[in-house]
């Protein structure tokens, strides 16, 4: 629903229904946004676990919208963080979700220096709606990790080729080739070969082991999303409820 923004809805409105594969019941209504969006932001926290810094403490959020809102939680869950810092292209945005997490006793702050909050960063988390790259790679400190979930077009990106080239590289899944500009782009300039792309998420569970190789490697982890991932959520949602 393309006129939410200025409604201050959130764009996609989605319902999800799980049904038994054997007898086609019903199971149980979801409300798919919240499925979705708390999904990805676990998937990130889970890539996280196996690529950031195991000492990570320094969180920037790009992003305060339904799945910006969502990041801190999921990473700190995984990482020792001690510092979150939010940016939004709305200030005022940043500024609510600043207040939210403060008053549940998460070290937040806002900020209009993107670049400033960047270079200081172990963890880059970025869910915007941005077509041109927010995140510069020569702002990233060596032993940065970069998480892109918010690029899910072709037309779409949040980091630039200096953060690709520089990046030991991981995605979600094999889709992610074909749908997020943040890789058709820099693949098709050759600023990286297909060989840059170290594994997907399920080759880093399945190995179950620490995927960084020195303390200052930079990793970046791009994600665009599954319907696989939408259905393992809804059936532990199921088996919970």
């Amino acid at each position: 629903m393309p006129g939410n923004m200025k409604r201050r809805l959130p764009a996609v409105v989605s319902t999800y229904m799980l049904y038994d594969a054997v007898t086609g019941e019903q199971l149980a209504l979801m409300d798919g946004n919240t499925l979705t969006s708390r999904r990805t932001v676990a998937t990130s926290a889970l890539a996280a676990k196996y690529l950031s810094r195991e000492d990570a403490s320094s969180l920037v959020i790009l992003g305060a919208g339904r799945v910006g809102s969502l990041i801190a939680d999921a990473y700190v869950a995984v990482r020792p963080v001690r510092r979150i810092v939010i940016w939004d292209i709305h200030h005022e945005q940043a500024d609510r979700l600043d207040s939210s997490l403060r008053d549940r006793g998460l070290p937040a702050e806002s900020t209009a220096d993107i670049k400033t909050a960047i270079e200081a960063a172990d963890i880059v988390s970025a869910a915007t709606l941005a077509t041109a790259p927010v995140i510069r790679g020569e702002w990233l400190k060596p032993g940065t990790h970069v998480d892109l979930v918010g690029a899910f077009t072709p037309d779409m990106r949040e980091a630039d080729d200096e953060v690709m080239r520089r990046s030991s590289i991981y995605i979600d899944t094999t889709v992610a080739v074909e749908e997020a500009g943040e890789l058709i782009k820099p693949l098709a300039a050759g600023v990286i070969g297909h060989n840059a792309l170290l594994g997907t998420l399920t080759d880093l569970c399945r190995n179950n082991e620490f995927a960084r190789t020195n303390p200052d490697q930079i990793t970046c982890f791009k994600s665009v999303g599954s319907g696989l991932a939408d259905l393992a959520a809804a059936q532990l949602v199921y088996q919970l409820a």
